[in-house]
């Protein structure tokens, strides 16, 4: 793990369901405060600088799309076929897209900060 002088920097999307203003300030202190955690916001209409909309989640329900039908038939079958999809992706898939993102952000920057990507 990394030491405890080290930040970590966690980022959250803009959407309105990660809790009201004054809770995420409340953690946010605490974080920081306890684990040397940042906690940063996706600038608004980037989804391609967040790691998971960029590729984790589309790598998850390809996978999991790729089990069986009874697998994904109920809500606690299409849970375990998640799983099951996660445990099975190479680390290989989550360091090319987690390397993907400093190449979108030049790409963002090239662009004056703009949204021309998608």
């Amino acid at each position: 793990w990394v030491s405890r002088a080290t930040p970590i920097y966690l980022q959250l999307d803009n959407t309105r369901g990660h809790g009201r203003k004054n809770l995420i300030e409340t953690y946010r202190a605490r974080l920081l405060r306890e684990f040397n955690i940042i906690l940063m916001h996706q600038p608004a209409r980037l989804p391609e600088t967040n790691a998971l909309d960029l590729g984790f989640w589309m790598a998850l329900q390809n996978r999991t799309e790729k089990k069986s039908f009874d697998m994904r038939i109920s809500n606690n079958n299409v849970f375990a076929a998640v799983q099951e999809a996660w445990k099975e992706m190479p680390a290989s898939t989550i360091t090319n897209i987690c390397d993907g993102i400093p190449k979108v952000l030049d790409l963002i920057v090239q662009d004056n900060g703009r949204n021309r990507l998608v």
